[in-house]
């Protein structure tokens, strides 16, 4: 007579085609004798040298291989949970309701199961019916069942579990059928002990990559929103759990208040704001200790679980620097395929641990939000004093624009009343048109002036020889310098080239000339010169050329050092306040800039800087000499 075979499918269970006798086999066997030891205590061995195999796949095949081959209809393994008070909790079945496992414990001296595991002897009842110590579990959907057979499952001696079959009729278990599930149980210690180190070695090493993971993380997330998402996932993720919620203190409300939920399924009462000591959540984050309720070890805690939640809740304060910042909840632990499981000691130091790790990154991450949040602040400051700033310049030009036509509208306005009034000579007529043709031309020659301005910026630089076009410029203006009895001189020493918009620059240099001409009184002298330079921009030297202008004057009045340069004042009675503000402009647009200063010598000096490459652009403070 052959054994039967125990095949594997390719999930890793035994699958049913496998559990079928071979022909002959079983066929007038009686369970219990030795062909039949043999055969269920290899098929064992086979289950516990599964590669990949989980223990919860190991041993729901177990459960699965004893029923049969016992000729029982339901076989159950509990398995001591190991903490307080132990239980031995539902680890596996087959036959009854799979949706018990992980839920269903007893205690010990509890049922059958109870009574084996606090005495650690079999025992057979042949009819439940007639026998105290048998406890109706309706949950696992017992009714209907006759008899039971249960036996310790032990590892060197020490009770880890118990094993039961049960049978829908009356029946007598035999004495070798007892022996055999005896012998199961001793069997059963060595292939869950090897299942619980395989696991927990596996565990640990994803836990180590989950907390490695989790540093980076932390490093790499500034903000305090995808920090927080990250932190909740990975919350669940490191206790196997269903659902989450990560509270933050708020100072402003002074409550603990939901920043992130996470999982199929939220408990009401973890979702609105709570003051501290107010829930588990406020009295952990107020007392700074760990809560953990588990119905799954502890049934009778099952009252005290947070509405919403089924089997078990943990609850962990963020504490940073003595102070509770917030709370890490998870509830729900599911074995694989959906079981439920309790928490463990484990579970809770890691998700301590997490959260102490956080808490450092948290107060980083509102940091920097609470930074770009100022930053914006300050752009959005900015824009206002810009806008305001421009309404105030739109307002100033328009008051120096009306300023500046009223004066020739004035004088058109009253002769071209006269005029129409048709009694006048004709030297009147002909004085009055002259009048009106030179007020009209004024004020067109302000608009030109007001358009150069608001064109100074755009230029379209080329490469030129910087003394050459200084030369140029300066001797195309020598002749009106000379017809007002000022001298002008000439020093050339940059031997260089630039980046420049030669009609643009040669108008900006103009008015820097017509400036100092008309601060001259005949005898007066204005000194070009041109050198290498380089000014200091946003921490580093800009090197390019300075055009210098100097007069011999009686230099800027201190008032007007500030201002020099904004639109539509002057210093000068008639003057527009349009040359040097347009000159100004004219080297921004080139990258460069334009400064004045009273050198201690006397008159006033005027520096005008380009950069030897194009597109750098700066504000410096003054040229290095």
């Amino acid at each position: 007579m052959m054994p039967a075979t125990t095949h594997f499918a390719k999930d890793g269970f035994v699958s049913d085609a496998s559990l079928q006798p071979q022909r002959g086999a079983a066929e007038g066997t009686p369970p219990g004798a030795p062909t039949l030891d043999l055969e269920i205590l290899n098929t064992l061995h086979r289950i516990s040298d599964g590669t990949g195999l989980s223990l919860h796949e190991r041993l729901a095949a177990i459960v699965k291989v004893v029923a049969f081959h016992l000729r029982s209809d339901a076989c159950s393994i509990y398995l001591e949970d190991g903490g307080a008070g132990s239980r031995f909790l539902l680890a596996a079945t087959h036959g009854l309701n799979p949706e018990a496992v992980g839920r269903v414990s007893l205690a010990p001296g509890e049922g059958v199961t109870g009574w084996v595991g606090r005495e650690r002897i079999p025992l057979p009842i042949e009819d439940i019916s007639h026998d105290t110590r048998f406890k109706m579990i309706s949950e696992m959907g017992e009714e209907g069942f006759k008899a039971i057979m249960a036996a310790p499952i032990r590892l060197d001696q020490r009770l880890i579990g118990v094993i039961n079959v049960q049978n829908r009729a009356v029946r007598e278990y035999t004495d070798p059928q007892v022996r055999l599930l005896e012998t199961i149980g001793i069997h059963l210690g060595g292939i869950i002990r090897a299942a619980q180190y395989y696991e927990e070695a596996r565990k640990q090493l994803k836990h180590q990559r989950l907390v490695n993971g989790i540093g980076q993380a932390l490093v790499s997330t500034l903000h305090l929103d995808p920090l927080l998402e990250m932190v909740m996932e990975k919350s669940r993720e490191l206790t196997q759990t269903r659902g989450g919620v990560l509270r933050l203190w708020d100072e402003e409300r002074q409550q603990l208040v939901v920043r992130v939920t996470t999982g199929d399924m939220r408990p009401e009462e973890e979702l609105r704001p709570l003051y501290l000591g107010e829930g588990l959540s406020g009295i952990a984050a107020l007392k700074q200790q760990r809560w953990r309720l588990d119905a799954v070890a502890r049934p009778q805690e099952r009252e005290l679980l947070p509405s919403g939640v089924v089997h078990n809740y943990l609850c962990v304060p963020v504490v940073f620097q003595g102070r509770s910042i917030g709370t890490i909840s998870v509830f729900d632990k599911e074995q694989p395929g959906g079981l439920a499981t309790r928490l463990t000691d484990d579970d809770e130091a890691l998700l301590q641990a997490l959260a102490n790790q956080v808490a450092v990154a948290i107060k980083n991450a509102q940091a920097c939000d609470d930074l770009t949040a100022t930053v914006e602040d300050l752009k959005a400051q900015r824009d206002q004093l810009v806008q305001a700033e421009t309404l105030a310049a739109v307002g100033r030009m328009a008051d120096a624009m009306a300023h500046q036509l009223r004066g020739p509208l004035v004088p058109i306005t009253g002769l071209a009343t006269r005029l129409m009034d048709g009694d006048l000579s004709e030297s009147q007529r002909h004085h009055y048109l002259e009048v009106i043709l030179r007020e009209a031309k004024r004020m067109d020659r302000f608009l030109d002036g007001v358009m150069e301005l608001v064109r100074a910026g755009e230029v379209n630089p080329e490469q030129r020889d910087v003394d050459a076009f200084v030369a140029e410029s300066v001797e195309r203006f020598r002749p009106t310098a000379n017809g007002k009895g000022v001298g002008m001189r000439l020093e050339l020493n940059a031997g260089s080239v630039a980046w420049l918009d030669s009609d643009k620059l040669r108008r900006a240099l103009c008015h820097v000339l017509d400036n100092a001409l008309k601060a001259l009184p005949a005898g007066g002298e204005i000194r070009v010169r041109t050198e290498r330079c380089a000014y200091p921009v946003e921490g580093s030297a800009v090197d390019g050329v300075c055009i210098q202008v100097r007069d011999t004057g009686d230099g800027i009045p201190e008032a007007m050092l500030d201002s020099l340069f904004k639109p539509f004042i002057s210093g000068r009675d008639g003057g527009r306040g349009l040359g040097l503000s347009t000159a100004y402009r004219t080297l921004r647009g080139h990258g460069g800039t334009l400064l004045a200063h009273n050198p201690p010598d006397g008159g006033a000096e005027f520096t005008l800087f380009l950069p030897e490459s194009p597109g750098r652009s700066g504000a410096p403070r003054s040229p290095s000499r």
